[in-house]
């Protein structure tokens, strides 16, 4: 390891693999490896293993909720053997024992990268309000106590931190979250419309409505299939509902699907029907296949998508107009071609990985310079 190298330790509460966890490897992997050396702390599970097999430098950290002291002193003498200069906590989940442990060893940078927390979240009720009240002042002071800059993949998240928080203006970024782009392949040619989505079985996805929306679109196309790829704890609630709407023949969840990308560049319309959503990562996987998406106004979408160039923005839990969004891209197919088209090429101009990385870069060096631990060379 160079002297100028920087080490940066990345702190996640989860150990599984799923659209965060992809966010964070496209972008290390983006990174000047001769200048920045990172390494990463998490639970055991699929994510640890992969980062293992690609040869990074991983720990394993229980990070269990709440003040978790062992969590703590372990991720201390990691950044104490390591020489860390930088800790990047994933989600406000794993700031609370990253910055703690940050703050223990003194002169080392704190960012949290913000991937879940929306005002639309905030103002869902989904919490009662004896837990804000609560809830809410915790969070403020752990984050304005231990993270010296914020990065949120949207605005609503920025907007979240600056107006609930309170946290100031110039400590929160909005960067978008980097995506490659494969080569362009042809544009599918199925007897049979295929509909898709790929998303956790959660109530927050809204799957309920894309499967109150398949007969508005099968009264047209009786032959269309839809696929629901991935896990979760409703798995079963939407089994039960597609056989209450007896469409066993043509909606099928073949589970968590590992090539889920490639397997998109064979559908014609890709649909993500979010009730809240800050950073929907299969949405930017479609583009980048070239597929028209269909998806809610909420968060993340409103910023991906281009309403009426990339796609169709529908309001949340309407499965009529879900359904009737759906068919217009079906019913023009020059139309969903195009729409394909410039979703790759906003793939290419906003999610371009080089570019994402200069700006979580610039964050670095910003609190690099707060500490004085930026070298002459690290600063460029």
């Amino acid at each position: 390891m160079s002297l100028t190298q920087i080490t940066v330790l990345t702190v996640n509460w989860a150990g599984s693999y799923g659209g965060a966890e992809k966010y964070q490897h496209t972008m290390i992997e983006g990174f000047d490896q001769s200048r920045y050396r990172f390494i990463f702390a998490s639970p055991p599970g699929e994510w640890p293993q992969r980062l293992r097999a690609a040869g990074y430098r991983q720990f394993d950290v229980p990070l269990r909720p709440g003040l978790d002291i062992t969590s703590v002193l372990l991720l201390r003498r990691i950044i104490e053997q390591e020489k860390v200069a930088i800790v990047h906590a994933l989600q406000s989940r794993s700031l609370l024992q990253a910055g703690l442990a940050a703050r223990l060893c003194g002169r080392v940078g704190v960012v949290q990268t913000e991937y879940n927390i929306t005002m639309n979240w905030y103002r869902s009720g989904q919490y009662p309000w004896y837990v804000r009240l609560i809830n809410n002042p915790a969070r403020r002071l752990v984050v304005h106590v231990l993270a010296d800059h914020i990065i949120s993949l949207g605005q609503s998240g920025k907007d979240y931190y600056t107006q609930i928080l309170h946290v100031p203006d110039h400590k929160v970024s909005v960067i978008p979250g980097p995506h490659p782009l494969p080569p362009e392949r042809p544009a599918p040619a199925n007897p049979q419309p295929i509909i898709g989505t790929a998303a956790e079985l959660t109530e927050r996805k809204g799957l309920t409505y894309l499967i109150d929306a398949a007969p508005i679109v099968l009264a047209r196309y009786p032959g269309a299939q839809f696929l629901i790829m991935g896990r979760g704890h409703l798995e079963q609630r939407l089994k039960q509902q597609i056989a209450e709407h007896h469409l066993e023949q043509s909606i099928h969840m073949p589970g968590f699907v590992p090539d889920a990308a490639e397997r998109m560049a064979g559908w014609d319309v890709f649909v993500l029907p979010s009730l809240s959503d800050l950073y929907p990562r299969a949405i930017l996987e479609a583009m980048a296949q070239g597929l028209p998406v269909v998806a809610t106004q909420v968060d993340g979408a409103r910023e991906m998508i281009v309403h009426g160039e990339t796609g169709f923005l529908v309001p949340p839990g309407d499965a009529e107009a879900l359904g009737q969004a759906i068919l217009r891209v079906l019913d023009d197919r020059s139309l969903a071609h195009q729409m394909g088209q410039r979703a790759r090429q906003r793939i290419a101009e906003v999610h371009n990985v080089a570019g994402v990385v200069q700006q979580i870069e610039a964050v670095y060096r910003q609190v690099l310079a707060k500490y004085h631990r930026e070298t002459n060379d690290a600063g460029g």
